[in-house]
């Protein structure tokens, strides 16, 4: 009768995969053996497990941090690019009026914005349309660090007949690769001008002297504001019997002196005397720096007026008047 406990217990345990030759050899204790079972199965629970058992909170299962996936770097930029200044146009805006054969200089205003220096092994060189230079390319003078800025000029000559040309330009590198401005980088930049069909005035054969005077004065100056000037003398003084007055950032011709629109380049006697003019006002503004004005002053003489710049208020220019 004392054999029959034992027959569960050695069921048990071969349920729970103990060995056989582990069993003691003894008569086993009942309570002594479903505690130790208990025991063995305590050892295999997960900590959480054996924490709730024991009417405790679980301590916090460790866990590896997960590091997030790294920001694509942002590619350099190319590394011939350019982009437009300000202003782009520092002479020479787009659909001026030239005289025929008229010399003038065109300036850009271009900025870096390639990976690249520009070295002294880069040129602007002429792309297509009108080259109106005899020379395609021209070397820069100095070096451009990306993010620098630089004013290109270039000297070019107006068609002598009347139309409208555009010269396409663009940079090119010491390899030879052509680039330019627009978000592709691939588009050139130009001067568009305009010359117009001037009537020429007949020449008298018996007087030559007119085809070519001599000149009456000429010389810079500064005008303050509200101040005049007679312009074939270069007298300053009061508005009164002046050919012009300089107020408030403009030129205003005076006693019926009249002045063309702006030229690139310096006129010649016989453009100044063929040219339109009018007694509107003149602007003294960047795009109209080192612009030239041929004039009729109020006697009738014919000359030009060069903007050379404004300040303080105040500005300073140059004048030439033939003799009449």
């Amino acid at each position: 009768m004392k054999l029959i406990p034992a027959l569960p217990l050695i069921f048990l345990l071969s349920a729970c995969s103990f060995p056989l030759d582990a069993l003691p050899t003894v008569t086993p204790n009942v309570t002594q053996a479903y505690e130790t079972i208990a025991a063995e199965i305590q050892t295999r629970q997960p900590a959480a497990t054996k924490a709730s058992a024991a009417g405790k909170s679980p301590e916090p299962t460790q866990t590896t941090a997960v590091t997030p996936s790294a920001v694509p770097a942002t590619p350099a930029p190319p590394c011939n690019r350019i982009q437009a200044g300000i202003p782009f146009d520092i002479t020479i805006p787009d659909n001026a009026q030239l005289a025929p054969g008229e010399v003038f200089v065109k300036t850009w205003r271009l900025v870096n914005t390639g990976s690249c220096a520009w070295t002294k092994a880069y040129s602007l060189a002429w792309f297509s349309g009108e080259s109106l230079s005899v020379e395609h390319r021209f070397p820069l003078e100095r070096e451009i660090q990306p993010g620098q800025s630089i004013d290109l000029s270039v000297e070019l000559t107006a068609p002598t007949s009347p139309g409208i040309y555009q010269s396409n330009w663009v940079l090119m590198d010491p390899d030879g690769k052509a680039f330019g401005i627009g978000p592709a980088g691939n588009a050139a930049f130009w001067v568009r001008i305009t010359v117009p069909a001037f009537t020429q005035p007949a020449a008298t054969p018996t007087n030559t002297y007119l085809l070519s005077p001599g000149i009456l004065s000429s010389g810079t100056i500064q005008l303050q504001d509200g101040a005049g000037l007679q312009l074939a003398n270069l007298s300053i003084g009061l508005p009164d019997g002046a050919d012009l007055t300089y107020q408030q950032g403009r030129i205003l011709p005076a006693n019926h002196a009249e002045f063309s629109t702006s030229l690139g380049g310096m006129p010649e006697y016989t453009t100044c005397l063929a040219i339109g003019k009018t007694e509107a006002p003149i602007p003294v503004t960047p795009e109209n720096k080192y612009r030239y004005f041929c004039f009729t002053d109020f006697d009738g003489r014919t000359g030009w007026m060069q903007i050379l710049g404004e300040g303080d208020l105040a500005v300073d220019l140059e004048i030439l008047t033939w003799e009449k």
